[in-house]
């Protein structure tokens, strides 16, 4: 009787950690929504000091997605989506734009001193021109 009632409680104990670890992994899995809007804290032209990539530039408006790639040629992309996460440091977003070859994605990392990061390459410095 003792056997089956350990064996009941351990039984009982697995399931609720499984439903946890399932809720958890539910949780986690999922991307964070899509802003209704651009952030105005995104919103303008982003330029930076650093030498190689002094022809450059990247534009966001509240629709609009401009890339400035050099020798002046820019394209021009419609915001399908952005997505924000609260880091420790700096806030995350992750647009989401048309491209010629389908969805293509930018991220950036926005620190509070309004300096702007790409995730790559992450050593530039883009600030608001």
């Amino acid at each position: 009787m003792i056997r089956r009632e350990r064996r009941r409680r351990f039984l009982q104990g697995a399931g609720i950690v499984l439903v946890a670890l399932l809720g958890l992994r539910a949780w986690v899995g999922q991307p964070p929504p899509a802003l209704d809007v651009t952030p105005p804290t995104l919103i303008g032209t982003w330029v930076t000091e650093d030498e190689r990539y002094a022809d450059r530039a990247f534009v966001i408006s509240r629709d609009d997605l401009e890339l400035h790639v050099g020798d002046g040629v820019v394209s021009y992309h419609a915001i399908l989506s952005i997505q924000e996460v609260e880091e420790a440091d700096h806030w995350a977003y992750r647009i989401s734009y048309a491209s010629p070859d389908g969805v293509a994605v930018l991220e950036v990392f926005l620190h509070a001193d309004g300096i702007l990061r790409l995730k790559n390459p992450n050593s530039v410095v883009w600030t608001r021109d």
